[in-house]
């Protein structure tokens, strides 16, 4: 505080002002040194509530890899938080009560503990006084504070990989089917990971059935379209084939490749810029192995057929495919090499949702994964979609089934020599 002198106003008054000023400076430097101190203290506490919490974290993630096995889940769970706070220096901040089991309610964000069974492990971290080693107040006791308690919780679930993943995480319509389009998968799941409101729709008398329907955002279309009725905020899946390395290939084997013929055709692997086209009334078996289409397209005219076993298609430049209407298409996957388990493989760098339309009316098998993490997949087929493959896999930025279509998502995975990438495969999501 300033005091200053001012004409007209007697010498005694300025005095007696300053004379005021030695208290009032003692009490507030006496303040001032009391918030400081707690400052302080606050953000101590706040970087032990970082250590709980990413004690909490690693705990939760060991042991939810665990389940259905209790036991060991909560094994992992003691051994992951000691790991990150040993008791030797921090005290034990998770005991076996605070490791829970139970089930998640994706629509209300409410973990239910003791449900079986359990797919959710629910960790609570504590410094606190019934642990012995509550947080102890340094500076701030000169407020009468001594020590805190605090705690940190961490919730995580475990599920199966789905067999059809619609990535594009923000469209509307990330999935959609229409006009009595159908996908029946009874024994897998079925994702999207938009967070739209109308991220997964289905309208017209569509439908899914699936082991389980599940959606980031919102879902649209009533509830008759769905069996089982979709979940809702569910965990986004990052793409599970994001780190598979391409093929590789130099050069071209041939330049805007052709058949127009009215004999069986048999074609080798080799890399095929400007596309592959099969004309009308053309059958054409794929010798096993890996095809590079690089640019142009992979298109099978109307009322022609293709089939290969142990084939990949590697997809390049603007590559796409289109399976005209009557056609008739059996793919399997390679069971070894660059493209084992794929049968279509969309190159990351691709320019972002392209169309690849499968509006063949005979598309009996596609027996391993269509990975098109790029593209648009539009399917307006009129018929049943691979109902003699033992197993498909769907991943695509966007999928549109439409007018009639059934795409069968059958997951038996033993039955088949392709490898599945799912086979056993599950995935962790961290939902607190």
């Amino acid at each position: 505080m300033v005091v200053l002198a001012m004409p007209g106003f007697p010498n005694k008054f300025v005095k007696d002002l300053t004379g005021s000023i030695a208290p009032l400076a003692a009490l507030s430097f006496t303040m001032a040194a009391g918030f400081a101190a707690l400052g302080v203290d606050v953000g101590l506490m706040y970087r032990e509530q970082v250590r709980l919490q990413l004690a909490a974290d690693a705990a939760v993630l060991a042991a939810v890899t665990a389940l259905p096995n209790e036991t060991d889940a909560l094994a992992l769970a003691l051994e992951y938080s000691n790991k990150n706070m040993p008791v030797a220096r921090d005290g034990t901040v998770l005991v076996a009560a605070d490791v829970e089991f139970g089930q998640w309610d994706a629509e209300t964000r409410i973990f239910t503990a003791g449900v079986s069974p359990a797919s959710v492990v629910r960790v609570t971290t504590r410094l606190a006084q019934a642990n012995g080693n509550a947080a102890n107040w340094h500076l701030a006791r000169i407020f009468g504070f001594t020590t805190a308690d605090i705690s940190r919780v961490a919730v995580a679930l475990k599920s199966s990989l789905p067999c059809l993943l619609a990535l594009d995480p923000s469209a509307r319509h990330t999935l959609s089917l229409d006009s009595n389009a159908e996908i029946t998968a009874p024994d897998c799941e079925v994702y999207s990971d938009s967070s739209s409101g109308y991220g997964l729709s289905a309208y017209s008398n569509s439908h899914i059935t699936s082991q389980k329907t599940c959606t980031v955002g919102h879902y649209v279309g009533s509830g008759s379209h769905y069996r089982p009725t979709p979940e809702q905020h569910c965990p986004f899946i990052a793409d599970p084939l994001a780190s598979l390395s391409p093929p590789s290939f130099v050069g071209c084997n041939h330049n805007n490749f052709m058949l127009d013929t009215s004999f069986l055709e048999t074609i080798n692997p080799g890399v095929y810029c400007g596309g592959i086209l099969i004309k009308n009334n053309t059958k054409v078996t794929f010798n096993p192995g890996i095809y590079i289409i690089k640019n142009g397209e992979f298109k099978v005219d109307s009322n022609a057929e293709v089939n290969g076993t142990g084939v990949g298609f590697y997809l390049t430049g603007d590559a796409k495919i289109y399976f005209d209407s009557n056609t008739k298409v059996d793919f399997t996957a390679p069971t070894d090499g660059d493209m084992a388990g794929l049968i279509f493989f969309e190159d990351r760098s691709a320019t972002l949702l392209i169309d690849h339309e499968f509006n063949s009316n005979s598309i009996n098998r596609l027996e391993g994964a269509i990975y098109l993490s790029r593209g648009y997949l539009r399917i307006d087929s009129n018929s049943n979609i691979s109902q003699n493959a033992n197993f498909t896999t769907i991943i695509a930025r966007r999928i549109k089934i439409d007018s009639n279509a059934n795409l069968i998502l059958n997951a038996d995975y033993d039955a088949s020599s392709v490898p599945s990438f799912f086979v056993g495969a599950n995935m962790v999501n961290l939902l607190l």
